[in-house]
């Protein structure tokens, strides 16, 4: 009976063991990024880029009296710009 024992614990420590021997291991990934991981930052970037180009459009065109609604729901209605902020009020 004890074989069996300890045959059962052998079983039930070897993920245990395997585990702790994968991270142990240093990840290629980290160590040296693939350009895979290049272009899909550049993408991202232009991405960005272009975001910022029709926010920087939208707020070029905004004028006094433009009704507008925040991200967060609230409506309201342009009655200052200046800065680099647009005031509104309700």
């Amino acid at each position: 009976m004890k074989t069996n024992t300890k045959r059962n614990l052998a079983k039930g420590f070897w993920p245990v063991l395997l585990l702790s021997a994968a991270l142990s291991l240093p990840a290629a990934g980290v160590a040296a990024p693939s350009a895979h991981g290049k272009a899909h930052a550049a993408d991202k970037a232009n991405k960005n880029h272009q975001k910022q180009q029709k926010v920087q459009q939208f707020l070029e065109t905004l004028k006094v009296g433009d009704r507008v609604i925040t991200t967060g729901g609230i409506y309201g209605q342009v009655t200052r710009l200046g800065g680099s902020a647009a005031r509104s009020g309700s």
